[in-house]
């Protein structure tokens, strides 16, 4: 039951991690494009703003510490401001539904920014289903570890363990040793 309901908050995770890689990319397609078809003598930048965010692109999806969140927030907050500038500029020209359409995307790379700030999200992202675990299931002097019979993960308050302590799901001892020295 307890894995069951990690394994669906994981595969939750696992899907809005690869929407936001590939809303990441897309996010920074638009923007090199917008900035391109402003005119030849801009092509040079927009292959750098280009660059970059596939360089954010290719770190963000390489699951494993906050560096690659911070390059993840970084392309969108990028494409973000040049898509967001563009919109306002759209809009003061009369161009309005193309300024509200990339105001929208802007906008929508923003709360993206946020939402890798959520504390699942960042445990899952920097150390995967264990590190998920570890903030959801236990408290500030627990660890997670499983018993060495049946497999049963259990919350273990490290103050208060004692080497007799058996599992509560199968009774056999959880230090499997102390007893064999003892017999």
């Amino acid at each position: 039951m307890f894995m069951d309901g990690l394994s669906e908050v994981e595969e939750g995770l696992k899907q809005a991690h690869k929407h936001q890689s590939i809303f990441l990319v897309l996010n920074g397609l638009t923007a090199a494009w917008i900035i391109a078809s402003l005119g030849d003598f801009l092509i040079g930048p927009a292959l750098a703003i280009a660059g970059i965010q596939a360089i954010c692109a290719f770190r963000f999806t390489r699951r494993g510490n906050i560096i690659g969140i911070r390059a993840g927030q970084l392309g969108y907050l990028m494409s973000s401001i040049i898509l967001g500038f563009m919109g306002l500029i759209w809009m003061m020209n009369g161009i309005m539904l193309d300024a509200v359409l990339v105001l929208i995307l802007a906008g929508l790379g923003i709360i993206r920014i946020q939402r890798m700030e959520h504390r699942d999200y960042k445990e899952w992202y920097s150390g995967g289903a264990t590190a998920l675990a570890h903030i959801r299931y236990t408290t500030e002097n627990e660890v997670l570890a499983s018993c060495p019979s049946c497999g049963s993960l259990l919350g273990i308050v490290l103050d208060k363990f004692q080497p007799s302590d058996r599992c509560p799901n199968c009774n056999e001892p959880l230090v499997p040793s102390v007893f064999k020295e003892s017999e």
